[in-house]
């Protein structure tokens, strides 16, 4: 969409309705998976406690995680989340370029994966995990989950696909 922007094919008023929409029917969605998919369903932990009364490792994984995202400064987030949505963008444009369908899953697999072994940040993928951790225990608010994390995430995000991968296609590629 920035791209389109860039060339001036659309405004930025719809530029900033469309990721409005976009955000929060991400968010509702995250939210229905989390609760109604995962917790509500006890696939993350046991609703049972084993002989042991032992948890599923994942639940506290996920606590962990939840506290680790919402304990990052303004800068660190903001700076992981341009490097996940440049090497998210970056994917779609390289299966775009491939010509079969291997090519295309080796394209989106590799950038994928290495933002999520680095440890990136997505706004998207963190209105999952950190609302699951919040329900498996995180003592996360909903302030802290949106202040923390979401916001400059979802900028960072905004930079890296918005200008360093949709900008430089645009300036790279301009008429």
């Amino acid at each position: 969409l920035t791209s389109a922007r860039w060339n001036n094919r659309v405004d930025w008023l719809a530029v900033l309705r469309s990721w409005t929409f976009a955000w929060l029917g991400n968010f509702i969605g995250a939210l229905f998976v989390a609760y109604f998919l995962v917790w509500a369903t006890g696939i993350i932990f046991e609703k049972v406690p084993s002989a042991a009364g032992a948890a599923m490792p994942w639940a506290e994984g996920l606590v962990k995680l939840a506290n680790g995202k919402t304990s990052l400064s303004f800068g660190e987030a903001f700076w992981r989340g341009v490097g996940c949505n440049w090497l998210v963008c970056l994917a779609v444009y390289l299966s775009y370029a491939a010509k079969d369908i291997a090519g295309k899953i080796l394209a989106l697999w590799f950038p994928t994966m290495a933002f999520v072994a680095m440890g990136m940040e997505h706004c998207i993928a963190n209105m999952f995990f950190i609302p699951l951790g919040m329900m498996l225990g995180a003592p996360v608010t909903a302030a802290d989950m949106v202040a923390a994390n979401l916001v400059p995430a979802t900028l960072g995000n905004i930079a890296g696909g918005g200008i360093f991968v949709g900008g430089l296609y645009w300036y790279l590629n301009r008429k």
